[in-house]
């Protein structure tokens, strides 16, 4: 769950579940908390112990209100604050002539990923972030927070190096075999019964490895669990040919299958791996 300050609650942004902070452990009744992450109202806070100019922020839940959001835009084209501080939503499309300075926290959270994407969309990220500075008359400056400024996708998005980085990501696709140069597929599922969860996705797993694939699984999804459902993956991979005639044995699995305790969902060359 994340805290949101302004209103004093912990939150699950996957169910909406909500929790009123008291500032005392739930478990133990301890008062010695801490809360050490790097969300936008903690930035927020940090930037006005030393700039006492007019700010505003936005995030993922402030966006959904169009209107809203319309209006913190044209607010902050109007030059009537002088910092946006936001989420990626912000990163993408957005044209501020008059903005010269760029900040991005937290640059390795997507790069750490366990998806063989988390690299090109760590690039796609800082790149279009950075766009964001110096689009006008004014020259601009992008600072990047990193653990791993030696990495090769933060110094290829600081370089702005794009043929560098697609060959490199290319030659390690093509070595372990991932798309381009391969399909995979995604077997999600999901039960209110964990116990049942974990014995129907083993079973679905032995039924289906004797196929000439590449099978990983079951594990679970690294949000475990969402609206009191828990969720495990097994993931297939291989060439076109042998995932087309995977799909069709898998359809004849999914329609012998009458759990009605466990639900499956097949994703084709899913984009989020999570």
């Amino acid at each position: 769950m994340s805290y949101y300050k302004s209103t004093n609650r912990y939150k699950c942004n996957y169910c909406g579940k909500q929790v009123h902070y008291t500032g005392k452990c739930s478990k133990c009744g301890s008062t010695n908390l801490i809360h050490s992450g790097k969300g936008i109202e903690r930035i927020e806070e940090e930037l006005k112990k030393y700039f006492d100019i007019p700010m505003i922020k936005v995030d993922s839940e402030l966006s959904r209100n169009k209107d809203y959001f319309l209006k913190i835009y044209k607010d902050f084209s109007d030059k009537k604050y002088s910092i946006l501080i936001g989420t990626q939503i912000i990163a993408k499309g957005l044209h501020f002539p008059n903005v010269t300075l760029v900040g991005v926290i937290n640059s390795d959270i997507i790069l750490n990923f366990p998806d063989f994407r988390s690299g090109e969309k760590t690039f796609q990220l800082l790149t279009q972030v950075s766009g964001r500075a110096g689009r006008g008359d004014k020259k601009g400056k992008v600072i990047i927070q990193t653990y791993e400024p030696e990495n090769n996708v933060i110094k290829d998005s600081k370089e702005e190096n794009y043929e560098l980085f697609y060959e490199k990501e290319i030659n390690s696709r093509k070595i372990f075999s991932y798309p381009p140069f391969s399909k995979i597929l995604n077997i999600g599922f999901s039960s209110e019964d964990e116990e049942r969860l974990l014995e129907v996705s083993k079973n679905f797993y032995d039924e289906i490895k004797s196929q000439d694939i590449e099978l990983y699984g079951p594990m679970p999804s690294m949000v475990y669990k969402v609206q009191k459902r828990y969720r495990m993956n097994i993931f297939a991979k291989g060439s076109k040919k042998k995932i087309d005639n995977f799909k069709r044995f898998l359809k004849k699995k999914l329609n012998e299958f009458n759990d009605t305790k466990v639900r499956i969902i097949v994703d084709v060359d899913p984009v989020n791996l999570m």
